[in-house]
């Protein structure tokens, strides 16, 4: 029977302490440890200045290890940690460097504990994620469901055979140009039929498998489901559905296929997921040369001019110049600095996690970015661990006994270093604007699986908030505009919290107002089919003004809105003021178009 193996180390020393607690609960009984001042007089031949600079280990041969040299045979006894004793006896030079820096630190032990608690805390215990990961696909159903239902209540206005953009069209278009490479560059559930009850059922099916997955059935199965049923639609819903979210819902999904029960790789996937999302939104507003980000002026337009704001956004706007500017600068901190803690250990890693999730909630609440920040606050779960969670999570939950095949954890290992590399060459692609030409051909065999994406939130801040504003009308003279779910019109309504749901016509509506005239081809189907009344277009607006008759004219006015301050709504009641700022679709125009249509 082999003799157990020892360890002796400096009792007085809590440095020293903490690191056998680690070592005792990941080696269970495999080794014993002991205090040198119990045990140094069984080791006559060395002195106490030996026991007390160096840690002394003893292994089931009887053979001492010390130093550097020691702490790695322990560590050879912990699974999945003796890569350190291989280093140590196989790359030259590793060796003398490794004792260099024990025996630094056994000098400033002091130090090394402080340093030791601001970065892992009292205790030095194995990271766990099942617990995190159960959690996370809990959630990460409910987003999917959220985005699946927000789709499903558009979807015949936006892509159906009588939509914006009909699905059937489109894919006759991909066909002609594409020929047989079709099927790979736009790879979705559609080929097969693309019926406007198939699009009405994939949605629905989504939701159902969201479900399956929120209740952990057929967890692994409902995973792959749902990231073809979304990868579907973002291909289908072409302008609507080219969002970053949507490309960030399906990178999160696809990892999610292989998190498993916390599998330490696709964690830390996940953190460098989050770090591109976070960090290169941050990047893109320096490369983006706007002067309102390097003058920190941006929030004193944002709240005004993004996309769909909430009332909440009316009052951040009153706040003064200097308050915005000091908030401009924490949004480029927050996104430029904060990343990089999220690979560190876990007390700056919880720190970043919080502060990034306040971060989140504050464009929650001003902002209706629909599953978005939702998206984000989950993805912030893998910046923690189990430990973290414990006190509110069920005790029942992540204890499952963790084993993989062998093959299985080599394929996880390749599988993500391939993820890795694409990851970093998209970083390479955003920071360099110009890489080699190789990398756009690596990119280009991952894009249409929309995998890795690249990410940049609000690169330029616009200045005015410029809304079109579609009027119909019976005789041309008397005309009555067509009221959106979410964006601003009548300036007595205050801004709408409409979370999750996303009104995907009121978001490219926001663009087409940007980007100017001419109009896009969608903007014309959409006024021609509000002319005849079609109930699928007119199901993206809130209600119908003409649901008596349909209109004999349509037009769509520009109109330049701000927010009022404090005495302006006082007095009026109002919370916008507007002024019109010319014609985006002339009825005349429209006129000659349905003539033409009609024929």
């Amino acid at each position: 029977m082999k003799q157990q193996s020892l360890l002796v180390y400096d009792g007085d020393c809590r440095f020293c302490r903490s690191w056998v607690r680690y070592w005792a609960h990941e080696t269970g009984d495999l080794i014993r440890f002991r205090p040198y001042q119990e045990v140094a007089c069984d080791f006559p031949e060395l002195n106490e200045a030996q026991f007390r600079n160096h840690i002394q280990f003893f292994d089931e041969q009887g053979q001492r290890y010390q130093g550097a040299a020691a702490a790695f045979q322990v560590q050879k006894r912990i699974p999945g940690k003796g890569g350190w004793w291989w280093l140590y006896n196989n790359i030259p030079g590793f060796a003398p460097l490794s004792e260099g820096i024990y025996d630094w630190v056994a000098r400033h032990r002091g130090a090394a504990y402080t340093g030791q608690k601001l970065l892992w805390g009292e205790s030095l215990h194995r990271d766990q994620y099942q617990k995190v990961s159960w959690l996370f696909l809990r959630l990460l159903a409910l987003v999917y469901f959220c985005a699946f239902l927000s789709f499903f209540s558009q979807s015949q206005g936006l892509i159906g055979s009588n939509g914006l953009l009909p699905l059937t069209e489109f894919m006759d278009q991909v066909r002609q140009q594409l020929g047989g490479s079709a099927y790979w560059r736009l790879p979705m559930l559609f080929w097969w039929d693309a019926s406007d009850s198939t699009i009405r059922w994939l949605c629905l099916g989504g939701m159902l498998v969201s479900l399956l997955l929120l209740f952990n059935c057929l967890a692994r199965l409902s995973l792959i489901l749902l990231y073809l049923a979304y990868l579907s639609l973002v291909h289908a819903g072409q302008d609507f559905m080219l969002y970053q979210w949507d490309l960030l819902l399906l990178e999160a999904g696809f990892l999610a296929i292989f998190l498993g029960k916390g599998n330490l790789p696709v964690v830390w996937l996940y953190r460098f997921l989050l770090f591109r999302f976070v960090f290169f939104s941050g990047l893109a507003k320096l490369q983006s040369g706007d002067p309102a980000w390097g003058g920190l002026t941006a929030l004193e337009f944002y709240f005004q001019t993004q996309p769909l704001p909430t009332s909440f956004a009316w009052y951040a706007h009153q706040l003064p110049d200097w308050c915005l500017q000091a908030m401009t600068l924490m949004v480029l901190s927050l996104e430029l600095l904060l990343p990089w803690l999220f690979f560190l250990p876990r007390k700056p890693r919880k720190a970043a996690a919080v502060l990034f999730m306040l971060f989140q909630a504050a464009i929650l609440a001003t902002g209706n970015y629909n599953f978005f920040n939702l998206l984000s606050l989950v993805l912030c779960l893998f910046l923690f661990d189990d430990r973290a969670l414990r006190w509110w999570m069920p005790s029942f939950i992540g204890h499952e006994r963790l084993s993989a095949r062998r093959w299985r954890r080599q394929g996880l290992a390749v599988f993500s270093c391939l993820l890795l590399i694409l990851g970093l060459l998209q970083c390479w692609s955003s920071i360099s604007r110009q890489p080699p030409t190789w990398v756009y051909s690596l990119q280009d065999l991952a894009a249409p699986w929309r995998v890795v994406n690249a990410y940049g939130l609000f690169a330029v801040v616009t200045r005015q908030r410029i809304e079109i504003i579609i009027e119909g009308s019976h005789d041309g003279r008397e005309w009555r505009p067509y009221p959106l779910p979410a964006k601003p019109g009548d300036p007595a309504s205050p801004p709408d919290w409409i979370l999750p749901h996303q009104p995907r016509l009121d978001w490219q509506l926001w663009f087409a107002a940007l980007e100017g005239q001419p109009p896009p081809a969608w903007f014309r189907t959409l006024m021609i089919s509000l002319l005849f009344n079609n109930q699928d277009a007119l199901g993206l607006f809130k209600h119908n003004p003409f649901a008596e008759r349909r209109p004999q004219f349509v037009r769509a006015r520009l109109f330049i809105y701000e927010f009022t301050d404090f005495a302006e709504k006082a007095d009026s009641g109002r919370w916008w003021k507007r002024r019109e700022a010319g014609v985006y679709f002339p009825a005349s125009y429209f006129e000659i178009s349905v003539s033409e249509v009609g024929k």
